[in-house]
């Protein structure tokens, strides 16, 4: 077993959000990042401590977890077709059509259920903050650990886990708004995304990027495989 992975089987565990606790604390877990963090989104009070949207009920979600303190420290979701209302675009067509580059990529030419979009993968700034400085510590002592002395397993892994989901959905393509430093991380370590358009404004700057199921599997870095058929058949035992 690789470095990275026998780390994040000892520090965490991640699964699919299939309770109402398991919703409640990603909802929390946003409501942290996005709301008292960065500000991103404004909610009405009677939502609580909680970040939720329209899309939530159509999306598969997942919950990263933090073993010795068991705490809920991490989330994603992969936004799905609405079976019951085909016609609605998925998130990065409704807010950030200017984006795209039609040329590259035409969301219009798809088929319902074609498409699956990357979401709101969130980290509590806690674990951001000790992942940051566990990494700048860090002095290996042979060549081998050097590799993964600077690995950022939980990112990582969240990304991890929404490839994950989207082999387990009938989508085609996985489309994601990001950061392009976060693109250049992700492939660091094989995890290739395409550029489809422009950077935009929206919840800072952000540009719009696919990746082919098929290409999945293709490209994974040493170490990082196993740790992606480490989350993958995690999900798929609890799913």
């Amino acid at each position: 077993m690789t470095k990275p992975t026998e780390h994040f089987r000892k520090t965490f565990s991640i699964h699919p959000a299939a309770s109402d606790t398991d919703r409640e604390s990603i909802f929390h877990i946003r409501y942290q990042v996005y709301c008292q963090e960065f500000e991103y989104e404004k909610l009405p009070e009677h939502m609580g401590e909680r970040e939720m949207d329209e899309y939530d009920a159509q999306s598969s979600h997942c919950l990263l977890e933090h073993k010795a303190s068991n705490r809920p420290i991490g989330c994603a979701r992969l936004v799905l077709v609405d079976p019951q209302h085909l016609e609605r675009p998925l998130p990065f067509w409704k807010y950030c059509p200017q984006a795209i580059d039609t040329s590259k990529f035409n969301p219009a030419v798809f088929k319902p259920g074609q498409l699956a979009e990357f979401s709101r993968i969130a980290i509590i700034e806690e674990f951001r903050r000790r992942e940051k400085i566990a990494s700048r510590s860090s002095k290996p002592s042979v060549s081998h650990n050097r590799r993964y002395s600077d690995f950022p397993v939980i990112p990582v892994c969240l990304f991890l886990a929404s490839l994950s989901m989207l082999l387990n959905s009938e989508a085609e393509y996985g489309v994601a708004m990001m950061e392009p430093k976060l693109v250049r991380l992700l492939r660091k370590y094989g995890i290739l995304f395409e550029s489809i358009g422009n950077a935009v404004e929206y919840h800072g700057l952000r540009a719009p990027y696919i990746i082919h199921r098929d290409n999945v599997l293709k490209h994974f870095t040493q170490g990082v495989d196993d740790l992606f058929f480490e989350i993958h058949s995690g999900l798929q035992a609890r799913d």
